[in-house]
């Protein structure tokens, strides 16, 4: 077949070409839109702006808990003794840097929900090794609490029996460590060296579930 078979003819021009981008008026749109999205998450973060916790799922139960009386006037604990209630286990130690700079702010939550009939703040003191005496812990205890100038009930966890069931159920074994019960026992959130931010997620938390 001849070559000029697909020459146009003159005169006749080459059909318009179609194509499936989208127009360059609409490209720079998004990317504006997406800009000012991003500037606006930087800006609100920069100003603390906390973002609404997600609504916690239901996690596994604590198997175990029994803690006794340590110092502020606390008495002994169990699991029945919680059922129906919101709790804040919180598992800490004199002995480790965090924990001391971390227990102000549990001690301002468990004064602020000293009242509540629905949420309990249990802060759990352990020693610098497994197994210390309870009588040198409580030792320890109370000086550093008084040093900190907290005042606040604590327990101990005798035989590490919570923290044990603390271990199998979220599967971190250290400390500080927070937690956070449903009313029926269930752990719906843990944090680990509980942050600035958390201490407010965990605040909506609480909130929530002492609502359910």
């Amino acid at each position: 077949m001849p070559d000029s078979f697909f020459t146009p003819s003159v005169g006749q021009t080459h059909p318009r070409s179609t194509r499936c981008d989208s127009p360059q008026w609409l490209r720079n749109l998004w990317l504006i839109l997406l800009a000012a999205v991003g500037c606006l998450l930087v800006a609100m973060q920069f100003r603390g702006f906390a973002f609404p916790a997600r609504q916690p799922t239901a996690g596994p139960r604590l198997d175990s808990l029994r803690l006794q009386g340590l110092t502020g006037g606390a008495t002994a604990v169990g699991l029945g003794d919680l059922k129906g209630r919101v709790v804040v286990l919180h598992l800490w130690s004199p002995w480790n840097p965090t924990s001391r700079m971390q227990l102000s702010y549990i001690a301002e939550l468990q004064q602020q929900l000293r009242s509540s009939s629905d949420v309990v703040v249990l802060p759990v003191c352990y020693g610098k090794q497994s197994g210390e005496d309870v009588a040198v812990l409580d030792y320890e205890a109370r000086l550093f609490l008084q040093q900190a100038n907290i005042n606040m009930p604590c327990y101990v966890d005798a035989g590490e029996t919570t923290r044990k069931a603390v271990a199998r159920a979220v599967g971190v074994d250290a400390l500080p460590l927070t937690l956070l019960l449903d009313r029926q026992g269930g752990v719906r959130r843990h944090f680990c060296q509980l942050q600035p931010g958390q201490q407010e997620q965990l605040r909506q938390l609480i909130g929530q579930l002492a609502g359910q």
